[in-house]
């Protein structure tokens, strides 16, 4: 399979993809929400365009912006600026013109972190009252559709963050003590729990409207040699379901620690840890499976020789994928795995 890719190293130091379609990946370049990151999009021969908001600038101060996610003419991410008074607000993109996602009035901060095309989904956190103080309040999914115009928060009462869409399909997860992958079609109090049962914690990442992936971590005992009774350790596993908590299946990894987080028929996208055999975790490195009753494609071993650690962050219908790595002088860069016939 190594073969049928080519590795795109994407232009600008600092540089991260988090989605891609039609080969077309976006994300910022000059780091995540640092003082010069702007969003961008690169097409499939490397090429650069600047998608950031001049809205966001004044001749002073300039703003930050982030692409998290692309399907067709639609995008969706978040940037802040003077405007925003330098707080994070949930941006799209329509045809490559920026605008911010309508929210609910009195709003704090909120993020646009996956689009379908048409809807929008993401997380936004409200004002709390803590004594005379007014602070962060818990954190909402939610899911915009740019058609209709019709917003719709994705809370019931306990802390959510929607990852993903598909169509009718919402994916993130709930906090009720741990988090708790969930599944929704639009209705907040009506939830698919996909946690299964014994499991420590899990989260939903994204859908393709039929599969879902996350991850599912449980706690392991361990022997320990000064210690009788062991330890207990965490350990996380790529996931996916279809539609129920009963059609949990495990994405063969090789790595002992993995997430999935994306997926796009029979391609998903995700990233493995190498751990040591007392359960410390080491070094990241992408992953793509091209069918989910496979093992995975070591993406990080396609890479040029001195990258450390790699993240596969999106997969698009051809079975390209976007992420991103760190380079031997400790430097990000955005990549591309194209798949070449």
């Amino acid at each position: 399979m190594a073969q049928n890719y080519v590795v795109i190293e994407l232009p600008r130091t600092n540089g991260y993809a988090f989605g891609i379609s039609n080969g077309t990946a976006v994300g910022v370049a000059g780091g995540t929400y640092s003082n010069s990151g702007r969003a961008v999009m690169w097409d499939s021969n490397g090429n650069i365009s600047d998608l950031h908001p001049d809205f966001l600038d004044t001749p002073t101060t300039q703003g930050t912006s982030v692409v998290n996610s692309i399907r067709g003419s639609l995008m969706a991410g978040s940037g802040r600026g003077d405007l925003t008074s330098n707080r994070i607000n949930a941006l799209m993109w329509k045809n490559g013109i920026p605008s911010f996602v309508p929210m609910p009035t009195g709003f704090m901060s909120s993020q646009g972190l996956s689009t379908d095309g048409t809807s929008i989904v993401g997380q936004f956190v409200m004002p709390a009252k803590r004594g005379d103080f007014t602070t962060a309040g818990d954190t909402h999914g939610f899911v915009y559709n740019t058609a209709t115009g019709q917003f719709t928060g994705m809370y019931n009462g306990n802390p959510s963050v929607t990852y993903g869409v598909s169509g009718n399909q919402q994916v993130g997860m709930e906090l009720h003590g741990t988090f708790l992958a969930y599944l929704w079609n639009g209705n907040p109090k009506s939830p698919t729990v996909l946690h299964p049962q014994g499991a420590e914690g899990s989260v939903a990442y994204a859908t393709d409207g039929v599969h879902q992936v996350g991850e599912v971590g449980y706690l392991v005992q361990k022997a320990g040699e000064a210690n009788k009774k062991g330890i207990r350790i965490r350990y996380d596993y790529a996931a996916l379901w279809s539609g129920s908590a009963a059609s949990l299946q495990f994405l063969s990894s090789g790595y002992p620690n993995s997430f999935a987080m994306s997926v796009n028929g029979n391609y998903v996208a995700g990233y493995g840890i190498v751990t040591s055999a007392f359960g410390t975790r080491g070094a990241q490195h992408a992953l793509g499976w091209m069918n989910p009753l496979e093992p995975a494609l070591d993406l990080h071993s396609l890479l040029p020789a001195g990258y450390s650690q790699s993240w596969a962050q999106s997969v698009d219908a051809n079975g390209n994928f976007a992420g991103y790595g760190v380079d031997s002088s400790n430097v990000t860069h955005a990549l591309i795995w194209l798949k070449v016939s």
